[in-house]
């Protein structure tokens, strides 16, 4: 994976991470207090310029009241739909592709 690739697969994560956001009814300032970290480290994640932390992602989804898993699979869908321009139901049709991505994941 290069480092476009990469770029491309923050910035899609961090997009669909505000949408999911939005929906909870979070603002990026609620989820940054509920979190203790600085709305520009939230505006950042959002726009793809960090690649976050596991144990932050794992507060965003406990703050978010979603199991961490979602936000695995969001990063899966948002990897196979960059990379290949899988749809997420291809998941459920072919876990082999999937348990290469998530060990792709882990070195990434």
């Amino acid at each position: 994976m290069d480092n476009q690739e990469k770029i491309r697969i923050l910035i899609s994560f961090g997009g669909k991470l505000r949408e999911l956001r939005l929906a909870k009814g979070f603002t990026q300032e609620q989820l940054a207090n509920e979190l203790g970290v600085e709305i520009s480290q939230i505006s950042r994640i959002e726009r793809g310029v960090i690649n976050t932390s596991v144990t932050t992602l794992y507060a965003i989804a406990k703050t978010l009241k979603i199991d961490v898993s979602q936000l695995f699979l969001l990063i899966v869908y948002t990897i196979l739909d960059s990379n290949l321009n899988y749809q997420p139901q291809h998941l459920v049709s072919n876990n082999e592709m999937v348990e290469s991505f998530l060990l792709e994941l882990l070195v990434f």
